[in-house]
């Protein structure tokens, strides 16, 4: 009998408790009702919180971040990031990550002034700095939205300060492999590894523009530093950095890289990145503004046996549409690749023209039209604009 006594009790408990439980979830559920002759019916209501779908730096003195639904900003600053922050954005989107660069930059830094703007649905915010912003400046711009139902989310937002003198650039060679070392270069812990050659077909500042692969990724771009160049010159982006010689020279002194591939005269760019990079025979290559989207040049090529795109490649097929720089994306637009070697690369044909125009100070156009004759496969010449 003390057993069935103990199983009524035990019951008993148990369904007070689950009584209790759905108390509290319906509590913290959120919903509406109304009372109608039907009796009472569950509203649902909004739980999900806004979206940040997309943020433009529009000019130097203002940032617009577009919302999936209508925001309110809540709190927010925006300040300068110093290499030595030591709190990175792979962490964005963490409230206490939010927190930590609150502490840092509230404590430590002079946070930009700025008014705040909404347009007519409450979707895009922009931010109106104070100041203009520092051309190739990295700032961060964090904060909290809050849409019309008091869901939240908290964000961290990194730009560049507004680059107004983006010079027109063009692809002229690339190497998408790399090569084996010769004896020498064993010895000096030299490679030959994969580069995009680079003509500037009018002064400006490099801030703001990223070389992206359509086979690696936007996580495996390469973001270019805020140095000036001039028209007519040349210069050389190391996507792999691998032995020694590899130094970015983005000051006046152009002989600090001594690896293979580089040249004295030239200037030498080089990515952090230790992986291969680009297809070997087949891939997208682009050089993008990031502040707009624009694109500056982009290339196509293809081993001859692809017949169709992979589909990985399919978003930056739309922006080779969009740029009008080829007529269309279609695989057979592409260039054929396919005698490509590990010590061959792919360069421009028709540089003759340009270069003259360049040499006599004639304007440029603002991007030059490509297609499937517009690159052949030539020996490796980087730094060294080939002229048929």
């Amino acid at each position: 009998m003390k057993s069935v006594g103990f199983i009524k009790n035990w019951v008993k408990v148990l369904c007070q408790s689950m009584f209790i439980s759905g108390i509290v979830i319906m509590s913290v559920i959120p919903f509406s009702c109304k009372v109608s002759t039907e009796g009472m019916q569950i509203v649902k209501g909004d739980i999900l919180p806004p979206v940040l779908d997309e943020v433009i730096v529009r000019d130097s003195k203002s940032i617009q971040l577009i919302f999936s639904e209508q925001v309110t900003v809540k709190d927010w600053f925006v300040s300068p990031v110093a290499e030595d922050d030591g709190v990175h954005l792979e962490q964005q989107g963490s409230v206490e990550t939010i927190s930590v660069f609150v502490d840092i930059f509230t404590n430590q830094r002079n946070a930009v002034d700025a008014t705040i703007d909404y347009d007519e649905s409450g979707k895009i915010v922009t931010f109106v700095f104070a100041e203009d912003m520092v051309v190739g400046q990295m700032y961060e711009l964090c904060g909290t939205v809050e849409d019309t139902a008091g869901n939240s989310i908290t964000f961290a937002v990194p730009f560049s300060g507004f680059n107004s003198r983006v010079p027109l650039l063009m692809m002229t060679e690339l190497k998408t492999s790399t090569a084996s070392q010769s004896k020498s270069e064993k010895e000096n812990d030299f490679y030959r590894t994969e580069f995009v050659e680079i003509l500037a077909l009018s002064d400006g500042n490099l801030a703001g523009l990223e070389l992206v692969s359509a086979y690696d990724g936007e996580e495996r771009k390469y973001v270019f530093p805020a140095i000036d160049v001039k028209k007519g010159e040349i210069f050389v982006v190391h996507l792999r950095t691998r032995g020694v010689g590899c130094v970015s020279e983005e000051g006046e002194d152009l002989s600090l890289a001594t690896t293979s591939y580089t040249n004295p005269n030239v200037r030498d760019l080089w990515c952090t990145n230790d992986k291969t990079c680009f297809g070997d025979k087949t891939d997208v290559v682009f050089i993008r503004n990031s502040s707009d989207g624009k694109i500056l040049d982009v290339v196509m090529y293809r081993d001859s046996e692809v017949t169709e795109w992979n589909e990985k490649f399919n978003e930056f097929l739309t922006v080779v549409d969009d740029c009008g720089i080829y007529e269309d994306s279609s695989i057979n637009n592409a260039s054929d690749a396919s005698s490509l070697t590990t010590t061959k690369t792919i360069s421009r044909v028709g540089m003759n023209e340009i270069l003259v125009k360049i040499n006599n100070g004639d304007e440029l156009e603002e991007v030059y039209k490509s297609g499937v004759n517009s690159w052949i496969v030539t020996k490796a010449t980087p730094g060294e604009i080939v002229q048929e």
